[in-house]
């Protein structure tokens, strides 16, 4: 059975509820349906920032996979952002999406898409693959959708607005966040709001399970979104709070960079809110 769990921080209309906790203690303690939308980048295997061995990593990402289940609506969606990443010195790839893709088939979840996340970078690889046949560097990461049960139309014509013309691309060319003064890997609003806005709808109920620095939920305000996040890390969950405290003092619609901007810049205004 459900309880009611307080939230560490909620705005004062609720429509913002955050969580410092894990994730995999929060999710099942969530109210059953309550969400309609999933949309995170957790943590994966061959990324060496997390400083966490690489099956730890890998039972992280699908157990939290399953335990999302729950409180997803019948017909929600699953927008679960990962990469395969060269991993030792003899250029073997990590294969964390096609391991998801058949965990998240196992559970009964339903493939419908995948996107290409160019980041528009031209990382060097290190020198001892680039000695023929080489092992090319991986400039992409991967965003896989799932929907919980089959595709319902939940409106009776299209929203999207300026998103409309995404419905015909698979491959999204958006920058990387190069700074990484307040995260170790963030990834950028602009991501966030196009999934945000082709997989729910206006006032639906996004969660970040993983939410870091407050992103996901920074996008939410952004496209008039509830929003559910879970960090368990304080650093980070400080800094979502005072972004997604400044977002909400713009309104919906405000795309302020000073609430979307990761760098040194970005950590000096936030600062100046205090």
């Amino acid at each position: 059975m459900s309880k009611i769990i307080k939230p560490t921080w909620q705005s004062d209309d609720g429509r913002i509820c955050l969580y410092q906790e894990d994730c995999l203690k929060l999710l099942p303690q969530l109210e059953k349906g309550r969400v309609d939308t999933v949309l995170t980048s957790p943590p994966y295997p061959g990324a060496a920032m997390w400083g966490m061995e690489e099956d730890v990593l890998l039972k992280l990402n699908l157990s939290c996979l399953e335990f999302c289940l729950e409180p997803l609506r019948e017909n929600g969606v699953i927008c679960w952002q990962i990469a395969d990443v060269p991993n030792g010195n003899h250029g073997i790839i990590t294969t964390t999406t096609t391991t998801t893709t058949f965990a998240a088939v196992n559970l009964g979840l339903k493939i419908r898409g995948q996107i290409i996340w160019d980041k528009a970078s031209s990382n060097l690889v290190p020198l001892c693959f680039m000695r023929r046949p080489i092992v090319p560097s991986l400039t992409h990461e991967m965003i896989l959708i799932f929907y919980k049960g089959d595709w319902v139309p939940r409106e009776k014509k299209s929203g999207l607005g300026k998103y409309k013309g995404l419905m015909t691309q698979s491959v999204w060319r958006i920058a990387a966040e190069r700074e990484r003064d307040l995260h170790v890997a963030p990834f950028p609003c602009e991501l966030a709001r196009r999934c945000i806005s082709l997989w729910s709808l206006e006032d639906e109920v996004v969660i970040d399970p993983f939410m870091g620095i407050g992103t996901t939920g920074v996008a939410c305000i952004q496209t008039g979104r509830k929003f559910i996040g879970i960090e368990i890390e304080p650093k980070y969950f400080k800094i979502a709070v005072k972004r997604i405290k400044g977002c909400l003092s713009l309104g919906p619609g405000n795309y302020h960079r000073k609430y979307s901007f990761m760098g040194k810049k970005g950590l000096s205004l936030l600062e100046d809110d205090e």
